[in-house]
């Protein structure tokens, strides 16, 4: 009976040992495991201090960067308000130019009106010439259209120094005075 006893004894005693031993494994497995970790942590920390520094700077690089493009979005501003601008001008200048020629065209239509009519008149006589060259009778209306030519010339510069040297005046030279 005693025997018996103490081997349940011996046995529970057995398995207490083994049960602290196990503790102490696991005590020294989970300090090794929290030195690991702690270590771990140490890296981590110090890869994140790295990192901060590097993104930080990263930071102060995109801050740099975005000041840079604002002023160059600044300046693009700038120039394609002053491209504007001189396109405006240029459009404006076109117009002007397109209302000048469309005055100048029609200052020339209003002063050519008469022109326009005697030509129109001096063609329709010459036609009338061509149809009737073969007849003599027509004479003096060919000589009639020579007069209208010569009105013509008159109004032509060519015309003009003619008229003047017919009169008896200026015949195109400078002459210099002594005074």
């Amino acid at each position: 009976m005693m025997m018996i006893m103490m081997m349940i004894m011996m046995m529970m005693m057995m398995i207490m040992m083994m049960m602290v031993m196990m503790m102490m494994m696991m005590m020294i497995i989970m300090m090794i495991m929290m030195m690991m970790m702690m270590m771990m942590m140490m890296m981590m920390m110090m890869m994140m201090m790295m990192m901060m520094k590097t993104m930080v700077m990263m930071m102060k690089t995109m801050v740099r960067m975005m000041k840079t493009m604002v002023m160059m979005m600044k300046t693009m501003i700038i120039m394609i308000t002053m491209m504007m601008m001189m396109m405006m001008m240029i459009v404006m200048i076109m117009i002007m130019m397109m209302m000048m020629m469309m005055l100048m065209m029609m200052m020339m239509m209003m002063m050519n009106d008469d022109d326009d009519d005697d030509d129109d008149d001096d063609d329709d006589d010459d036609d009338d010439d061509d149809d009737n060259d073969d007849n003599d009778d027509n004479d003096d209306d060919d000589e009639g259209d020579d007069d209208n030519e010569g009105d013509d010339d008159d109004n032509s510069v060519e015309g003009i120094k003619e008229r003047v040297k017919r009169i008896g005046g200026y015949d195109g030279k400078l002459v210099w005075r002594r005074t």
